[in-house]
């Protein structure tokens, strides 16, 4: 009987595993395919300007960076994007340079609201800037 429990469990476990990496994989999708657009580094916030001259100068030729920018519940958000990083929307930001703090909410309902949020809402998203070796 505790062995039928632990299958079932670990088989729930599984699936909702399954369910949440496809999810985030869909709605990731925009990533390889937003237009890139030119813009003058006048036209971004100071805070953004200091990140793409940091990465421009230190970027690994196998590193890929992207500065994205989109919209997000009427605000301009933006995401920038490392192939090293281990964590997927670490590096989101308010135009005003603020973090959007997705995740890490004590309470993993509205973490998940947000997240969800989010990824269905977000839209208009554009390539700024470019490093490395992108695909």
């Amino acid at each position: 009987m505790l062995s039928c429990l632990l299958l079932f469990l670990f088989i729930q476990c599984s699936k909702n595993k399954e369910e949440k990496d496809s999810y985030t994989f869909y709605s990731t999708e925009w990533l390889k395919s937003s237009p890139k657009v030119n813009v003058n580094k006048k036209d971004l916030p100071e805070w953004l300007v200091k990140r793409i001259n940091e990465y421009d100068k230190f970027v690994a030729p196998v590193d890929c960076i992207k500065f994205f920018r989109g919209n997000w519940n009427n605000e301009t958000v933006y995401y920038i994007y490392s192939v090293l990083n281990s964590c997927i929307f670490c590096e989101l930001y308010y135009e005003n340079g603020n973090k959007v703090e997705l995740y890490f909410s004590e309470d993993p309902d509205l973490s998940d609201k947000l997240s969800n949020d989010f990824f269905e809402k977000s839209k208009s998203w554009v390539i700024l800037y470019e490093f490395g070796s992108c695909y």
